[in-house]
Formats: structure tokens, C-alpha cells, sequence
């Protein structure tokens, strides 16, 4: 028996969401800033105290191109088995990309004992088999856990409370910057001591998350991970040889949530040659600490920062526009791995200013406007 399959027969484990707004799926648009808690310009943007709770009215509809067939008017209650004698169901084509599996197998690493979660960032299609069309779902990116997820050795938290507005930040700057059409398409979780069939809780969860968002898909992914030690020993004359050897094995188990039948497996294809590529997530969203750390020092020296919006197809780049009430407007250009690379600062006219002392990933943006002035 393998170790996946002895994990079968241990306690599952059981993936939470509380019932508020704030657990709801990501809107496809949003007119707010790129930023957890940022304010909309001239604002200078703030620290968050407390994320928004986006309610489903707010989600606005999805382009009809998109919808596979109207859902049933009556919705089967969520987790219950489906009724005998239903027809198989058509699960979606899916379309992974592989940076999307190594960024979930890095969350589920340092994951320790506990589960750990996050969104699934795509786009849905319809494409035609031949009698009927199905819809072609291409995962194209997720979160990489932050430490807000609230997530223990059986349970893990989703949403606003719990990394939810740094997910809302992520997916509006994606589509910002690439001008695709992505969508909050489903979730992945972990079971760290547990099968990798869905739970009960993991079925309620998304038959809920499935009546509330506007995406045409909904997909759950559930991976395990296991340690296994090997120790081989090998004599020779009078020397005896120890040998250790440790690996890691994950496992992804991808469901589509199909009514009346509730989560299903379905196949997916590894695509790297068909599906786009999307950049790496820039630092203001992955290292909310340190933009947050940013503004307070910018602040502090009376100016006043906002984010600059992004243009799709240009050179991914973080843009704050820095105002100063003794002082003309400064531009401060980051790269999206902040604070590694120099930044560029900029007049009010768009020409560089060049600095006297060299950047380190010590030094803020605060230090360089010191040398300007």
C-alpha cells in the first residue's frame, strides 16, 4: 500500500468558510486600487485596519460569450448525493499552467502541519467536441499563501478575513496589466493528515461557492504531501555504511462542481505552449509589510503617495506618484521584486533623476527622495 493510500483511512480534514459576504468569490472588476486598503487617488494610501467585505450584488455579470448552458432553476442542497439515475456528468476541459503547480507545491512546503489555501485565476471558454459545446477553463495563476490565511491542522479560512483583499488586489492587477479576461475560477486547499477525496465540508463549500459566483466554472483542487525516509546500510569488511534518504512526494486532486452530482474529478492537461503566461505578482501585493512600511515613511515626510494605474501590455511595473505640498510632483518606478532592484525616481517633467549613492534592498524609497531634495 502506498503512503497516499494509507492517508485514505486517517482523519479528513475539513476546509472552512464562514457563511459572511467577505467568503464570497472574487468580482471580476473592481475600480478600486491594486492594493489591499489603498485609497483611490489623490488619497496617499494607508495601512488597511480593517479589509471590505465586497457583497455578491456587486459582482457584475460575466459576457454572455462565457455562459455554458443555464443552471437549473432549483439548486440541489450542497453536499447531498445525486439523485439515481442522472445522466454523467460533462466536467470542463482544464488547461494548467506549470508555474500555477510549483507555486502551490511552495505553499503546501511551508505549510508545516497546517492546511493552507488559495484562489484559482483563470479564463473559460466554450469549445466545440463535436455534438455539443464544453466549456475549456485554462488555470493560469494563484496566490501564493500570505499570512493572513487562517489555516490549522484541519481547517483553513478563505476570504476577506483571510488573505481574501490581497486575492482582490492580485486578480484586478492581472487583468490590469495582461488585458485577459480572468476570473476567480475556484480554490486549492491542503490536507496535510488527511485524504485527498473532498470532505463533507469541502462538498458544502463548493455547492455555496458554486450558487454565488458569476464564473461559469467552479474547480476544487485538494493536495497531499507526505515524507518519506528511506535508511539503506551497506558492509563492507569491517566498515558498515549508513545511508539516509528523504523526499517529498505532493499530490493535486483536481473536482468540478456538477449539479446535481456535487464535486467530480477531472482531468487535466500540464499546458505550457497554448495558454499565456502570466507575470510574476508585484511586491506591493505579495509584501503587503513592506508597502505598508513604504507609505508610513512617505508619509511621515509629508509626502503623499498613489498608485499609478497600470496599462495593459506595458512593462509590469509598481508607479507611485509622490505629491508635496513644498515641493514640485515626483514619479518613484519599482520593479515588481522590490526592494532588490534600484528604483527609478522621476521629475515632474518625466526625466530621470540620477542618485548619488548606491541602492541596497536596505535603504526605502524615503532615502532616495532625501538625496533629490
Amino acid at each position: 500500500m502506498t503512503a497516499f493510500a494509507r492517508r485514505a483511512s486517517q482523519a479528513r480534514s475539513v476546509w472552512t468558510r464562514q457563511s459572511t459576504p467577505s467568503q464570497q468569490p472574487i468580482p471580476p472588476q473592481s475600480n478600486a486600487l491594486s492594493q489591499p486598503g489603498a485609497p483611490s487617488r489623490p488619497t496617499a494610501p494607508q495601512q488597511p485596519a480593517a479589509p471590505r467585505q465586497p457583497a455578491a450584488a456587486r459582482h457584475p455579470n460575466i459576457s454572455p460569450r462565457l455562459l455554458p448552458s443555464p443552471r437549473p432553476a432549483k439548486a440541489r442542497r450542497a453536499g447531498a448525493p445525486a439523485p439515481a439515475g442522472a445522466a454523467a456528468p460533462a466536467t470542463a476541459t482544464v488547461l494548467v499552467r506549470p508555474e500555477m503547480l510549483r507555486t502551490i507545491s511552495a505553499g503546501v512546503a511551508r505549510a508545516g502541519d497546517n492546511e493552507t489555501g488559495g484562489p484559482f485565476f483563470g479564463t473559460v471558454q466554450r469549445t466545440w467536441d463535436g455534438g455539443r459545446y464544453r466549456s475549456m477553463v485554462s488555470l493560469l495563476g494563484t496566490l501564493p499563501p500570505g499570512p493572513a490565511v487562517d489555516g490549522g491542522p484541519g481547517s483553513v479560512g478563505l476570504g476577506a478575513r483571510s488573505d481574501g483583499e490581497r486575492a482582490v488586489s492580485a486578480l484586478r492587477w492581472l487583468r490590469e496589466t495582461t488585458g485577459l479576461d480572468l476570473l476567480h475560477v475556484g480554490d486549492w486547499h491542503r490536507h496535510p493528515f488527511g485524504s485527498p477525496q473532498p470532505s463533507g465540508g469541502d462538498r458544502r463549500t463548493a455547492g455555496e461557492m458554486w450558487a454565488l459566483t458569476t464564473a461559469p466554472v467552479w474547480l476544487t483542487a485538494i493536495a497531499v504531501d507526505d515524507a518519506v525516509s528511506e535508511r539503506l546500510a551497506d558492509a563492507a569488511d569491517n566498515v558498515v555504511t549508513m545511508t539516509r534518504a528523504q523526499r517529498h512526494e505532493q499530490e493535486i486532486h483536481f473536482y468540478q462542481e456538477c449539479r446535481p452530482h456535487g464535486l467530480v474529478p477531472v482531468s487535466i492537461r500540464i499546458e505550457a505552449e497554448t495558454t499565456p503566461k502570466l507575470p510574476p505578482l508585484p511586491w506591493h501585493i505579495t509584501d503587503t509589510a513592506r508597502f505598508a512600511a513604504e507609505c508610513r515613511l512617505l508619509l511621515a515626510n509629508g509626502f503623499r503617495p498613489a498608485l499609478q494605474p497600470v496599462m495593459p501590455g506595458a512593462r509590469p511595473a509598481v508607479v507611485l506618484e509622490l505629491a508635496h505640498d513644498h515641493g514640485h510632483p515626483l514619479t518613484v518606478e519599482t520593479g515588481l521584486r522590490h526592494p532588490c532592484n534600484e528604483p527609478l525616481v522621476r521629475d515632474a517633467k518625466g526625466r530621470r533623476i540620477r542618485l548619488r549613492t548606491p541602492w541596497s534592498p536596505e535603504r526605502f524609497i524615503v532615502d532616495l527622495l532625501r538625496e533629490v531634495e
